[in-house]
């Protein structure tokens, strides 16, 4: 399990558009994705959790990599969140 703490750089300016992107994106990785916002879990390859989010620049939010490719998924997960990330 890795969990990490990610800030939002990315500007993400359609929500329907972005969260389409972002769960074709880590769908393939055999690992189960959730992040926290708010006491609240959500799915991280659910297109309608990622929609209701804000993800918003300058926003944290807590991923959760669980599975066989969870080192790699959270990579993919950190790169499209904040392009400029050296992890």
């Amino acid at each position: 399990m890795i969990k990490r703490s990610i800030t939002v750089t990315r500007k993400l300016d359609d929500p329907v558009k972005n969260a389409v992107e972002f769960v074709n994106m880590i769908e393939p990785f055999k690992a189960e994705i959730t992040f926290q916002i708010q006491n609240g879990t959500y799915s991280g390859k659910s297109v309608i959790s990622m929609m209701i989010q804000e993800f918003k620049n300058g926003k944290e939010f807590e991923f959760t990599c669980v599975g066989e490719e969870e080192e790699e998924a959270m990579k993919q997960i950190v790169k499209w969140f904040d392009p400029q990330s050296e992890d």
